[in-house]
């Protein structure tokens, strides 16, 4: 808004100084320019009603199966209404601020075509030489002249960052990302009280010497008390192939343990540190070897290896075991009835996998898709808008430049490379401050 009534002033200047001539106001010239955008912002604001019924609607459906919530898809007009009225009370104003420079428009000025004194706002004043000319003319342009470049460094900054930022996300949000940790279990063995916790290598061997890629978690759940806090703890092993750690590494041993950041926080502790789990004679200490993530409890949450919690509270893990071949089922139950059925409560087993999975999978791969586009083909578009903006600005700033240099000499492609050029040294610069800002920021905001 703020390009667009800058450069409207610029190309109307000597109309505005007319009119002032004529008697008309500051404030009713301004004015114009404020019922302009109030009607222009509540035509794109019918049309922002009109498209958020059917899309909140569809969207709605779309997110339902992966977050578990039932959203509600109606779409209340009146608070639509009063939010839009808010925006457009909003941007009023700065349109208000804007226009201050009508006040500073001279009908004398207007006399004389509008043209303002030429001056230079920097001493950075790149050499030129005879080539590569059209670059070096659009650099000395470029640094002379610098603060009237900051607005645009910063859109391309801004667009740079969040374009990156979005493609992390979609990274980060990616089905196999999500879904990599998940086991699809074939078998799923709920332990008897004869077990012992030795009895998990005996399970992993006879798994083993039938599939040797087969996968193997022993996990459980349950509250307990840490340094005196109950938290939610997750028993899994091996850990690692159920989570990744954020920073440091998964428990291994009996006596390791990693925490969330939320659990980090509320407990005061770090890696490095010990938390003592459990209460009573059965608590012991557990060193802390890294972080990890997980939406279990809120996040108010701790994980251990199954030994682990086993020996504090005497848990008795279930056994998953996802199979490389689907053909194996039968073989691999009969075994672990003969060698280990002392030790089983109850077995489950199925001969085929399941696709829901992969179909969660591609679900979360489509809406990420489907966002990065939409941000992308969103960003294209604003670059578009700000680039014709601030070309017909400069246009008409160096109306008599361009003219000066046709007659010297220069082709109309040569003068359009030199505008390319400036436009080209305006996004990397962007570009560099938006990357090292993505750099820093993103994984923080993320």
């Amino acid at each position: 808004m703020w390009h667009s009534i800058s450069t409207s002033v610029e190309m109307e200047y000597v109309n505005l100084g007319i009119l002032k001539s004529q008697g008309f106001t500051s404030g009713k010239i301004r004015l114009v320019y404020i019922v302009q955008y109030i009607l222009a912002e509540l035509i794109g604001a019918a049309i922002g009603l009109l498209l958020a019924v059917p899309l909140t609607t569809a969207l709605g459906s779309l997110f339902q199966p992966i977050t578990g919530l039932l959203t509600a898809t109606d779409v209340s007009v009146l608070k639509c209404a009063g939010i839009s009225l808010g925006i457009i009370a909003l941007c009023g104003l700065f349109v208000i601020l804007a226009t201050s420079r009508v006040g500073r428009i001279s009908p004398v000025r207007a006399i004389s075509g509008g043209q303002a004194e030429v001056h230079f706002d920097s001493r950075l004043n790149a050499p030129i030489k005879a080539r590569p000319l059209s670059f070096l003319i659009g650099l000395r342009q470029f640094t002379s002249r610098g603060k009237s470049y900051i607005g645009s460094v910063f859109i391309v900054a801004l667009l740079v960052f969040f374009m990156m930022t979005i493609s992390v996300l979609s990274e980060r949000l990616s089905g196999e990302k999500i879904i990599e940790g998940n086991i699809d279990p074939h078998i799923v063995v709920t332990m008897s009280d004869e077990f012992e916790i030795s009895d998990i290598e005996r399970f992993d061997a006879e798994v083993r010497a039938i599939d040797e890629d087969a996968k193997i978690s022993f996990g459980y759940n349950e509250y307990i008390m840490a340094d005196g806090i109950e938290l939610f703890c997750t028993a899994c092993t091996p850990a690692e192939l159920m989570y990744k750690p954020l920073e440091g590494r998964m428990p291994i041993y009996d006596n390791e343990a990693v925490l969330t950041e939320i659990a980090s926080e509320e407990l005061g502790k770090k890696i490095g540190d010990t938390i003592l789990v459990g209460s009573g004679e059965n608590a012991k200490e557990f060193i802390i070897t890294g972080y990890y993530q997980s939406i279990n409890d809120l996040g108010r949450t701790f994980l251990l290896t199954a030994e682990g919690l086993y020996s504090v509270s005497g848990a008795k893990p279930s056994c998953c075991i996802e199979l490389s071949d689907d053909t194996l089922v039968d073989a691999v139950s009969n075994a672990l009835d003969e060698n280990l059925g002392s030790v089983i409560y109850s077995k489950t087993e199925k001969t085929e996998r399941s696709s829901a999975t992969e179909g969660v999978k591609k679900m979360i791969d489509s809406i990420c898709l489907i966002i990065v586009i939409a941000v992308f083909s969103v960003s294209i578009l604003f670059s578009i808008v700000v680039i014709n903006m601030i070309c017909a600005k400069a246009f008409i700033k160096e109306r008599t430049d361009i003219g000066i240099l046709k007659a010297l000499g220069f082709t109309e492609n040569g003068l359009r490379f030199q505008f390319a050029f400036r436009f080209v040294i305006v996004s990397a610069v962007g570009s560099v401050i938006g990357g090292v800002c993505s750099l820093l920021l993103t994984g923080r905001l993320l």
